[in-house]
């Protein structure tokens, strides 16, 4: 779920979750502006959600998600496989895209150098 909400997170969206207990993830979430909370407690919720999405190891009696589902907000049990695959597709085109550029710029004896001024150099031949 940490992907999911980094993902969303990133994207904007407001993000806030629940844990059993607190984990080196669940600080490093909390540092980056994503709150988290401990308690099952339907005081911690936020009521203005758009979307509540939780995995099969929530208990379908955890008084939150309880409180969501009776009160009609939109909840997706499966969405959260769907968003990590989709943030996980992102990052490998985002790796791909700088491999691209990493090769791109190799090319080049310097950075400065405009596009093509490898291969004018080349038909040039050697000085």
């Amino acid at each position: 779920m940490s992907a999911i909400a980094r993902y969303f997170h990133s994207k904007g969206i407001e993000v806030s979750g629940y844990d059993r207990t607190q984990t080196e993830l669940t600080k490093e979430l909390d540092n980056e502006g994503i709150s988290i909370h401990y308690n099952e407690d339907l005081a911690a919720i936020p009521k203005d959600v758009d979307l509540v999405v939780y995995t099969p190891a929530v208990p379908k009696e955890h008084a939150e998600l309880v409180y969501y589902q009776e009160h009609g907000y939109p909840t997706e049990e499966e969405m959260a496989e769907a968003t990590a695959q989709v943030a996980e597709e992102e990052r490998i085109f985002d790796e791909m895209d700088a491999a691209r550029e990493a090769e791109r710029r190799s090319r080049y004896r310097t950075r400065d150098e405009p596009p093509g001024a490898s291969a004018a150099r080349r038909a040039q031949g050697p000085t």
